[in-house]
């Protein structure tokens, strides 16, 4: 079963790690935390980008909307964690496939790859 997970892999995602975490930085002046500064943490991941539907609904009055969470797989033993952000997915040949900034939410750990439940936090 991992060949054919890691075959489905045929994109590339680029992670983004903010660089003021964990250094003590401090708080802006109304005490607040300071604004993230994201930088390339790791480049070239192969994933697999799927947008999964039906998973369920919410009806409002007159309104009815289709919930769901775009999910990735990326390969096992990235450092890669919730605090992290995915901007980006591209083709093999560098073309850019989705031009999205996708915050995760959540890391499930599977024997043959991780997939990774995201959100959409700039489109």
């Amino acid at each position: 079963m991992a060949g054919v997970t890691r075959a489905r892999m045929t994109r590339r995602c680029r992670i983004e790690r903010d660089a003021s975490l964990g250094t003590g930085a401090g708080a802006d002046p109304l005490n607040g935390p300071l604004a993230p500064v994201w930088e390339a943490h790791l480049a070239d991941v192969p994933c697999y980008y799927f947008e999964p539907t039906g998973q369920r609904g919410e009806i409002t009055g007159t309104r009815n909307a289709d919930l769901y969470a775009p999910r990735l797989l990326i390969p096992t033993g990235l450092d890669v964690t919730e605090n992290d952000r995915v901007h980006g997915i591209y083709d093999r040949d560098g073309g850019l496939v989705l031009d999205r900034t996708l915050g995760i939410v959540q890391i499930v750990r599977k024997p043959d790859h991780w997939l990774l439940v995201t959100e959409v936090v700039e489109a």
